[in-house]
């Protein structure tokens, strides 16, 4: 009896699952349709050309850098990276514009699937989820680096009780995004203190290094650009410097509480350093003060928690809709609506609890419910 009552059980979840499966497979396989067609109709491929242009100006012994006005940098569309992001380019300058654009999308998706699977991920339904967010999906179609430092963050994460490894891909990504320089900080935290300073080390060498290359041009003059940059776009994007901005607050008080709040991130992070699963928490925590102290972030900023999400829920969970959610609050690369902000940073705030170790059941039994 109780066997046939299994059996029937079964039989009656099967057409979910099979359905269940079907939009899974079937939406991210649209969404990755529509991606290609975006990526190949935009102006001049969105980011990537700007990473393509700065690759070519390297190419030619010319400097990549805009000169640092607000002018120059009001529409967004210049390079403003240090110059070891368009070093890592090179290979594709030399290619037509489109086959290097299709190339960097093909890449890009490969190193997202490959950072979930170095993460420990092996439930195909995180994957899917994962393409299904809007954040992943402006990450591909601006040809933005994001995935290839997401790569990054995964192979540090994979290979962290290896000094060597781990200091090469946390070195590599910081050099490519000096923002990223707080997930050392996870290094500091669960005591692998070689790995720390060799990544410190690396990644102040691969920056001098790449300055180097392109022969020190702009460099006494590229801190002067970063401000100019912070100044032309802290008001857009999701950043707590641009809710602070939305608040009224001025532009010094609102980098005085990004300070403030990554500061907070910070001592979770050293609190819960500690225990079964503090290892994914503290890179998650870590992670997150980046987004936390950065004056600019934009939506694909959130694929880079990935790896620490993964690392922390390896199957589906309740708490990978965090990367759902942002559809319900996107907007564009205009200044952002104020509660577009607020529910960017409340999503942000829950992933951070999840990290620090804050259990949430109500969350649990409310999606169980619901499905």
């Amino acid at each position: 009896m109780a066997i046939a009552a299994a059996m029937r059980t079964a039989a009656g979840r099967r057409p979910a699952s099979l359905a269940l499966a079907a939009v899974l497979v079937l939406a991210p396989l649209g969404l990755a349709v529509d991606v290609v067609h975006t990526a190949f109709n935009a102006h001049r491929f969105g980011d990537f050309g700007i990473f393509y242009d700065a690759a070519r100006q390297v190419v030619h012994g010319r400097s990549p850098y805009p000169a640092a006005t607000v002018h120059a940098l009001r529409h967004q569309n210049q390079f403003v990276y240090p110059p070891f992001a368009a070093l890592v380019l090179v290979p594709l300058a030399v290619l037509p514009l489109q086959l290097a654009g299709g190339l960097m999308l093909l890449v890009s998706a490969v190193a997202l699937m490959a950072a979930l699977w170095l993460a420990g991920v092996r439930d195909w339904r995180c994957g899917a989820v994962a393409l299904l967010s809007i954040a992943v999906a402006q990450g591909l179609v601006l040809g933005t680096i994001t995935p290839l430092l997401t790569l990054a963050l995964a192979a540090a994460w994979r290979w962290r009780d290896r000094p060597w490894v781990v200091a090469v891909a946390l070195a590599c990504a910081i050099a490519a995004k000096v923002f990223l320089a707080p997930v050392v900080l996870w290094l500091l935290f669960t005591r692998r203190f070689r790995a720390a300073v060799l990544s410190t080390g690396l990644s102040a060498a691969l920056i001098v290094g790449s300055w180097l290359v392109i022969g020190f041009r702009d460099m006494a003059g590229y801190p002067h650009l970063l401000a100019v940059l912070s100044q032309v776009e802290e008001t857009h994007g999701y950043s707590v410097v641009a809710l602070c901005l939305h608040l009224g607050l001025a532009a010094g008080a609102a980098r005085v509480v990004a300070c403030g709040v990554g500061a907070a991130l910070a001592v979770v992070a050293f609190a819960v350093r500690r225990g079964g699963r503090a290892d994914a928490g503290v890179f998650g925590l870590a992670i997150l003060i980046c987004l936390a102290l950065s004056p600019v972030v934009w939506l694909n900023y959130l694929t880079l928690v990935l790896p620490a999400l993964a690392a922390l829920r390896p199957r589906l969970s309740p708490l990978w809709l965090c990367l759902l959610a942002v559809w319900f609050f996107a907007g564009g690369n205009a200044v952002i609506d104020t509660w577009r902000v607020v529910l960017w940073q409340v999503d942000v705030a829950v992933l951070a609890l999840a990290f620090a170790g804050v259990r949430m059941p109500a969350l649990r039994r409310s999606v169980a419910v619901a499905t």
